[in-house]
């Protein structure tokens, strides 16, 4: 008994320390996400600006 216990608190931990993890990952992940979408329209928008000033260049 006493050992299954030990077990199922272990095992909390390890599903807590994973869940942090997890939670990290994820909100790396978006902020890597908006960077690069505040990037791309920031490119898009540069893109748009030399078109309209050099339409052939």
């Amino acid at each position: 008994m006493k050992k299954n216990k030990q077990l199922r608190s272990l095992l909390k931990q390890r599903m807590k320390r994973a869940a942090n993890l997890n939670q990290k990952i994820r909100i790396k992940k978006r902020k890597a996400n908006h960077k690069i979408a505040k990037a791309d329209s920031n490119n898009k928008f540069k893109y748009f600006i030399n078109f309209l000033f050099k339409p052939y260049g």
